[in-house]
């Protein structure tokens, strides 16, 4: 069994707990966005989409965590935090093609799912990539 094989679960076990999330998303955001985030919101959002011409795409993790509000929008949105999380155990000279292409996606789905009514008004991506170096 590869590095990647072992890795990949081990890494969608740890993070799939929100106290791990909280916790790394308060050792890595900015303090201004930080301090606005309302940890008890954070909510895991499946990272399997459908892009163009039906081809499926399968991203390693996505969360959604919203900002405290003082009163509510007049639009009743909510605004939030969508991070993705990609665990790589190897180079990839791709990642960041690859994680703009899953941001687009995550917006897609979340505008067509409802959770994000908004129009014309997307929540910021977090893209997190976790490296795991392969020994030689």
């Amino acid at each position: 069994m590869g590095i990647m094989a072992k890795s990949d679960p081990a890494n969608k076990l740890i993070f799939s707990d929100d106290r791990t999330v909280t916790d790394l998303l308060r050792g890595f955001v900015a303090a201004q966005w930080r301090d606005e985030l309302d940890f008890g919101t954070l909510r895991k959002r499946s990272s399997e989409f459908i892009g163009e011409a039906l081809r499926k795409r399968i991203g390693d993790m996505a969360w959604t965590v919203e900002f405290k509000l003082d009163e509510p929008l007049d639009d009743g949105g909510q605004p939030y935090l969508a991070v993705l999380l990609e665990f790589q155990s190897r180079v990839d000279r791709n990642i960041a093609w690859r994680v703009s292409e899953y941001a687009h996606l995550l917006h897609r789905e979340l505008h067509r799912s409802g959770v994000y009514r908004r129009e014309g008004r997307m929540p910021p991506v977090l893209p997190v990539v976790k490296s795991i170096p392969i020994p030689k």
